[in-house]
């Protein structure tokens, strides 16, 4: 054989003349194409006579290459070991990948191991989802077999590749493309973690998809998970909660309520106490 097969059944016929006999006690060996044995079969008939024919079933053996028959009965006028028969028949079909009725053709990339054996046509599809012609490309955030997979939700705008599912445009809220199972740090969010959390979230934390300060903001701002406004005068602290002191003039530090702009009444800023 030129190319390995699957094979499941054997059958071999015997000659019914003269010479029956010097297939007795014979034993067949069928091997992959890097040598290594597969499948041994060894006749064990004490019989006078050998059978005619032999059939072996429920083999289904990947990648067998060939085959060897080897005798052991020794007639008793000559002493050599001869080989005597008609014919071997093997049934099987192509190893996953081939096609044609020598399994010497390749299944197409959209299916390569999922073709017609006898017309190479695709039972599926690889990447693609209108077997057997395989020409539409999985649509985004779809791939693998008919795109019945959905891309990671880690990857970038949910996209990847069509046929691996790795994520080629880069991970979201992770550091590693196209693997993306390397989450950011704390501090940074977003396409492969490249943006840093802004300088208003609370320990400078946000979550790792949004940016959004899941912690809340910083003294002086609030708004959250935005944290984009400053404290309204008046107001500071965290999420600009609490009221500037009365001793205040006129407003105070949005992220301490220290008296910044002087007292009222009072003659010791920024404290404002005396």
């Amino acid at each position: 054989m030129d190319t390995p097969k699957v094979v499941n059944r054997f059958v071999i016929y015997n000659r019914a003349d003269c010479c029956s006999n010097r297939l007795k006690n014979f034993s067949l060996t069928a091997f992959d194409n890097s040598g290594e044995s597969l499948w041994t079969h060894r006749d064990t008939n004490t019989n006078t006579d050998a059978p005619l024919i032999y059939e072996f079933t429920q083999i289904q053996k990947n990648g067998l290459f060939k085959i060897t028959i080897n005798p052991t009965y020794r007639e008793k006028v000559s002493s050599y070991l001869i080989v005597s028969l008609c014919e071997v028949f093997m049934y099987g079909e192509c190893v996953p990948g081939n096609w044609s009725l020598y399994c010497n053709q390749s299944c197409t990339g959209e299916c390569p191991t999922w073709c017609q054996q006898d017309t190479g046509t695709c039972l599926s599809c690889l990447g693609h989802n209108d077997p057997p012609m395989c020409n539409t490309v999985c649509a985004p955030g779809t791939y693998g077999i008919n795109c019945h997979q959905n891309c990671s939700d880690n990857c970038y705008n949910n996209s990847c590749d069509s046929v691996t599912g790795e994520c080629n445009s880069g991970c979201n809220g992770y550091s590693d493309p196209p693997e993306c199972t390397i989450e950011c740090d704390r501090n940074h969010w977003g396409l492969n973690c490249q943006h840093n959390c802004s300088e208003n979230c609370y320990n400078r934390t946000c979550d790792k998809v949004t940016g959004k300060c899941d912690s809340g903001c910083i003294r002086g701002y609030s708004n959250p998970p935005d944290c984009s406004l400053e404290c309204a005068s008046g107001t500071f602290g965290f999420n600009c909660l609490d009221n500037c002191s009365t001793n205040c003039y006129i407003s105070c530090d949005k992220g301490t309520g220290e008296c910044d702009q002087g007292c009222s009444g009072y003659s010791d800023p920024p404290a404002c106490t005396t």
